[in-house]
């Protein structure tokens, strides 16, 4: 079985998990931009699980808000509840994400993902020289590794064409 035939085969059982983020540029200068909302996707089966983390004590779970002040939401794969007065977790197969809506976001991975994963946050495999390996596979710089991951186009030179992404992916 070659390799790609297995990890599609791995994906099937466990399913595909998609990470994404919005960062919102604050408009000024030597500002530094934010999260500002937190995109989790679960594929599996042929049936999507959509999470959004935004400001406020709520949550939109494919499309549907869900108010997490009272109560927790649970599903099949996740978990989501209010963990202190300023983070929100997620918690899923094998990850737990905190998101806190004044910009900070932390993801934490079992070793399952080890080598299965690319992205902003790198690929897991413990060498610390290819952490900034873009989404077409090359070494870059911090910042043109960054904007290989964005969701929309940019020209590296440009900071200021930062305002124009949505979401940007992590995997």
């Amino acid at each position: 079985m070659k390799a790609e035939e297995k990890k599609s085969e791995e994906t099937k059982k466990k399913g595909d998990l998609e990470i994404r983020y919005m960062v919102t540029d604050p408009g000024y200068q030597g500002a530094v931009m934010r999260i500002s909302s937190v995109l989790v996707i679960f594929r599996k089966d042929n049936q999507t699980e959509e999470l959004i983390l935004e400001d406020g004590d709520g949550i939109s779970v494919n499309g549907n808000y869900h108010d997490l002040t009272m109560t927790s939401y649970k599903s099949k794969h996740f978990l989501v509840r209010a963990k202190t007065s300023v983070f929100t977790e997620i918690r899923g197969f094998g990850f737990s994400l905190f998101y806190d809506p004044n910009g900070r976001i932390y993801i934490s991975l079992n070793p399952y993902f080890t080598n299965k994963i690319q992205g902003l946050c790198g690929n897991m495999n413990g060498d610390r020289k290819d952490e900034f390996m873009s989404r077409a596979g090359i070494i870059e710089n911090v910042l043109n590794f960054a904007y290989s991951y964005s969701m929309c186009s940019y020209n590296a030179s440009k900071v200021s064409d930062a305002d124009r992404c949505s979401y940007v992916s992590h995997y």
